[in-house]
């Protein structure tokens, strides 16, 4: 029997634009009155590779919250295969919160997009950084703004 190797796979959405719809880079904050949207301006030109730097994330479950990185690099076990995690953090998430994008404020309303929160143990959050995200799916971040 041959067996499945989800290392490798990737999946993502595509949405299909048309008629009068001007599509916005933006990370939904359903909790803020004053900013219900973070617009993103690129992606995160530093690395975060510095311990303890303020990172965030918008989830459909918890919303927008915020912890600090803790590690870098690390790798994940699930019962099938090992996966590589970029960044771990201490962020409040929930499993429904996976997929949701994770960053790095410029100012009270534009972030750097650093990652996509791949998922979480408690108040652990896994992400996967950007780059390796759009490299794999063999996709090019486009700045609209």
């Amino acid at each position: 029997m041959d067996s499945i190797n989800f290392l490798y796979m990737t999946d993502f959405g595509i949405i299909s634009i048309e008629g009068d719809v001007e599509p916005t880079i933006a990370i939904r904050n359903t909790d803020s009155p004053n900013y219900p949207e973070i617009y993103i301006i690129g992606t995160n030109e530093m690395e975060n590779d510095h311990l303890g730097i303020h990172s965030c994330k918008s989830g459909y479950l918890t919303h927008l919250t915020c912890g600090y990185l803790r590690s870098n690099d690390a790798i994940y076990f699930d019962e099938i295969d090992p996966y590589i995690i970029s960044y771990v953090t201490n962020i409040e998430n929930n499993n429904y919160d996976s997929g949701g994008p994770v960053f790095v404020y410029i100012d009270i309303n534009h972030v750097y997009l650093s990652g996509i929160l791949t998922g979480g143990i408690g108040d652990i959050g896994l992400t996967t950084h950007i780059d390796s995200i759009l490299t794999r799916g063999r996709l090019l971040f486009v700045d609209i703004i």
